[in-house]
């Protein structure tokens, strides 16, 4: 799901935070 709304939104902004989420 991650990767998917990376690609959909493709912002830095989200990058970062669906990668801190992701980590948590």
């Amino acid at each position: 799901m991650a990767w998917h709304v990376f690609h959909v939104t493709q912002s830095h902004s989200v990058v970062i935070f669906v990668v801190e989420r992701d980590t948590f």
